[in-house]
């Protein structure tokens, strides 16, 4: 796991290189060389009016998103969002070499396909995922969640999203310029799967998509504060600071405390007094590790927590504790900051007494690299499919391959991973309920083909094609 590569830097030569700096003007020169040349060779067509909403949509991320996703060493290059960058490249290659090899079609249209199923796709993908993980995105204020909603160099891409938002590019696409759909389809598959394996390398550098706990020799150990130690912590299969908490909301809360909220050394005596009257809930410890710093210093199971915070030189600093969200919170704040030790305040000894935790180690449990499983059984479908097409007689038995292969391979891949909860009660995951519907259009497909006559759709559409 490696979330951030490198750092570019926000200035070169004294210009800046986001907001309206050198990135801004570059953007919009390509944007109107690219007009040009479409207009000199078909002219101003729908092809040619399509750069320009696309330019805009670069340039409001140059202006009002990347400024704020930047830090003060720079604007951080993810590896998640290399290898998604990677994946695309590549299956847009596999998808131009496919259709210039078995059809001659054009490169300009396969460009235009292309950008169709990516910015298509990538939309489809961030919102899947920010359904489907809402209440973690949405911010007190506007400007944050709209950040947050187009975030995705650090991940936040749902599979299944992509595939069904670039599968909806490319029928708009496809309707608008009149092109055979099953037959383009069959071009599409492989290439999705090809830039499916890619990206899912992106989510084992970023650290999610990971699978449950085991002890098998290739088990991975990912970093403290990663998703897959935040999906422990959360669902209490490891201690932190030789603590497992356990949240029990109170039936009638009669005080909402906003947060963060520093307390003075001088007077944080009285303020948690009164918090652990008015709490809206209750943060309890549940188990405490044998043998732990924490036992020997006589933290016990049952106690509230009311606050954590650290040492900052001669003062504690120390934050009101609501619910485990809070906590969480914290707990990557004390990682992050390499902090050797937390406080923690409790409401035993009454009124309240301050602890000081021993953090280290942290301790994180060895996971199933479901990435890497992904990445192969993708990488793997492609092939497949490759091979499989030099047999395929009929328009759209490749996507029908592709229908039943990654559905399948998806949801037994989804019983090992642990980062999704069961859908609306049905006991499985969002994407396995995803993959069983796609098996049922799979199933559509296969009688629509078997009733209809062996035909191909490029046949005779650019015969300059050399046979």
């Amino acid at each position: 796991m490696r979330q951030t590569l490198f750092y570019l830097p926000s200035s070169i030569g004294g210009f800046s290189l986001f907001g309206f700096g050198i990135l801004f003007w570059s953007v919009l020169l390509i944007t109107g060389i690219a007009i040009v040349w479409r207009v000199r060779k078909h002219g101003m067509d729908e092809e040619a009016w399509g750069y320009i909403p696309m330019g805009i949509l670069i340039e409001a991320l140059l202006v009002y998103v990347v400024p704020n996703v930047s830090t003060p060493e720079g604007f951080p290059i993810r590896g998640y969002g290399v290898f998604l960058l990677t994946a695309i490249v590549a299956g847009v290659g596999l998808l131009a070499y496919r259709g210039k090899k078995l059809w001659n079609i054009p490169p300009d249209t396969i460009i235009s396909l292309a950008l169709w199923c990516v910015i298509c796709g990538l939309i489809g993908a961030r919102l899947f995922y920010v359904v489907e993980y809402w209440p973690e995105i949405r911010e007190p204020e506007l400007l944050p969640t709209l950040i947050g909603i187009v975030s995705i160099s650090e991940g936040g891409l749902v599979v299944y999203g992509s595939i069904i938002g670039g599968i909806l590019g490319a029928l708009t696409f496809l309707l608008r310029n009149r092109l055979p759909i099953l037959a383009t389809l069959d071009l599409l598959a492989p290439a999705l799967l090809l830039g499916i394996a890619i990206g899912r390398l992106g989510c084992f550098m970023n650290g999610c998509c990971f699978g449950g706990v085991c002890d098998l020799p290739w088990a991975v150990v990912f970093p403290p504060g990663s998703p897959a130690h935040s999906h422990q912590l959360l669902h209490d299969q490891t201690y932190f600071g030789g603590l497992k908490f356990k949240e029990e909301p109170l039936s009638k809360p009669e005080k909402v405390w906003e947060e963060p909220i520093a307390i003075d050394p001088n007077n944080y005596a009285k303020s948690l007094e009164i918090y652990a009257k008015d709490k809206r809930s209750r943060l309890r410890i549940e188990a405490v590790q044998p043998g732990s710093e924490a036992e020997k210093i006589g933290l016990k199971q049952g106690m509230t927590v009311l606050a954590l915070g650290r040492k900052v030189g001669d003062q504690n600093q120390l934050f009101l504790v609501k619910e485990r969200r809070d906590l969480f919170a914290y707990i990557h704040e004390a990682i992050h900051s390499r902090d050797q030790d937390f406080l923690l305040a409790t409401d035993s000894p009454q009124p309240f007494h301050l602890y000081t935790v021993a953090l280290q180690p942290i301790q994180v449990l060895p996971v199933h690299p479901t990435q890497i499983y992904s990445a192969l059984l993708t990488l793997f479908g492609c092939g497949l499919l490759l091979y499989l097409a030099r047999y395929c007689k009929k328009d759209g038995q490749v996507f029908l391959l592709f229908l039943i292969y990654y559905p399948i391979a998806r949801f037994i891949l989804e019983m090992i991973r642990t980062d999704e909860d069961s859908f609306l009660g049905t006991g499985l995951t969002v994407s396995q309920n995803v993959s069983l519907v796609a098996l049922v259009g799979a199933f559509c497909l296969g009688i629509y083909i078997s009733r209809s006559s062996a035909k191909r759709g490029y046949e005779g559409r650019f015969p300059s094609r050399q046979v």
